[in-house]
């Protein structure tokens, strides 16, 4: 359990906006150095010139989470900077919207390589040094509710953040007695560009989609901007105290969505329960 973060590290992906950017604000208040990544150059310079004059000590390392060859050389020049890293932040995130069997293969590919991957490079590029060093570390892992429960035209991203669930409900289980903590975030509606990233596919061409898909991203972007939506840097307040208490579930603002996911539940036990009846 990391009681103080003061002098700390920590490695945020997905850092030039949104959640990744409101981490990083935080972190920094608490008083721990921090590595901001993304893909994106001018986005990444933007937010680290921002945060310096805020008084945060940071820099900025361009890291593509798809590659894990980039993800390792994140990792290493993050130690190489600054001795350790004390927590890792896997954020980084997009969003193809369409039906599952109109979108291309490279549509799915890009949500799975960001989404999950991205994760499972940041898995496999920082627990082994956060396990060589002996001092308390920390994953968070970015997923969403939509890794609890799914929408319509979004299924890349909820099979992906389904699987960031997956894979860290297990990272928890094989970190146990370590000195490793883990908290998986699923926010509900957060003031972030996420529903936008369509416009920034790797191939610089933005899809044609339907009506009705166009009204569903609407919905989203609306959603994430509207009065209801949490605050990035309210989200960052709260990754902060569940690394602070070692706190494996964090769901900002998803009080809405979380009759849906009990719904599930209850779905699944009547299912179980007409069976045994059988």
């Amino acid at each position: 359990m990391m009681d103080s973060l003061e002098s700390k590290v920590a490695v945020v992906t997905g850092a030039a906006s949104g959640i990744g950017l409101g981490m990083a604000r935080e972190f920094g208040h608490q008083g721990m150095r921090v590595v901001l990544s993304d893909v994106s150059e001018e986005a990444l310079h933007n937010a680290a010139t921002e945060l310096q004059s805020d008084g945060i000590d940071c820099f900025g390392q361009i890291a593509d989470v798809r590659s894990s060859a980039a993800v390792e050389a994140l990792a290493q020049a993050a130690v190489d900077a600054c001795g350790h890293v004390h927590v890792i932040c896997n954020n980084a995130g997009v969003v193809p919207f369409g039906r599952q069997w109109e979108l291309s293969e490279q549509d799915w590919a890009w949500a799975i390589d960001v989404c999950l991957w991205g994760v499972i490079n940041g898995v496999r590029a920082f627990v082994p040094r956060m396990l060589a060093c002996a001092e308390p570390c920390h994953v968070v892992n970015t997923a969403s509710m939509g890794g609890l429960l799914s929408a319509p035209f979004i299924g890349p991203y909820a099979a992906a953040k389904h699987g960031v669930v997956g894979l860290s409900k297990s990272l928890r289980v094989e970190l146990g007695g370590t000195n490793v903590g883990v908290t998986v975030v699923c926010p509900g509606h957060v003031r972030t560009n996420l529903a936008r990233t369509m416009r920034q596919r790797p191939d610089g061409q933005p899809r044609v989609v339907s009506t009705d898909l166009d009204d569903f991203r609407n919905f989203l972007e609306t959603g994430e901007q509207d009065e209801h939506s949490m605050d990035p840097a309210d989200v960052g307040k709260l990754v902060v105290h569940a690394i602070q208490t070692n706190q494996f579930w964090l769901l900002p603002n998803a009080a809405p969505q979380l009759p849906v996911v009990e719904q599930d539940f209850q779905e699944m036990r009547a299912s179980n329960s007409s069976l045994a009846a059988e």
